[in-house]
């Protein structure tokens, strides 16, 4: 880099040597912004199962959540049970978060979805209480 940076100023036309300066700093910020993570909406959704929820729905529901993996707009997905020692839980014992590529995709193909729609249905007799949150990496 020294051996470049010395010959533009060894340049005899200092309008040349601004263009190749200028050219440098254009080619530095492509690369920056080409390293620049991508963006995408985590969708978090916190419940609270009903406490007489049996072991054998609980079973149905896991599977019930293994098809929202099949939504082809759904990039990556988990589901599990609260495991935090500190107690601020706030009641909700389970929690599923996927991510979407963008705002598009989580809501003209995801939300109106069938198996979306089927997996609310089903597991909405079960849940006491729900929070969703979705966090855009963009902001």
């Amino acid at each position: 880099m020294q051996h470049f940076v010395k010959r533009i100023n060894q340049s005899t036309n200092p309008i040349t040597s601004m263009k190749k300066i200028n050219l440098i700093i254009i080619l530095l910020l492509l690369s920056i912004s080409a390293c620049k993570q991508p963006e995408f909406i985590q969708h978090v959704v916190f419940f609270n199962l009903q406490d007489d929820t049996s072991p054998e729905t609980l079973e149905e529901i896991k599977e019930f959540t293994e098809l929202l993996t099949e939504i082809e707009v759904v990039k990556d997905f988990q589901f599990g049970l609260n495991s935090s020692p500190e107690g601020l839980d706030k009641g909700f014992n389970y929690c599923l978060i996927m991510k979407f590529d963008s705002e598009f995709d989580r809501d003209s193909v995801y939300l109106p979805h069938p198996k979306h729609l089927q997996f609310v249905e089903r597991i909405g007799e079960h849940i006491t209480d729900v929070i969703v949150f979705d966090l855009d990496s963009a902001q």
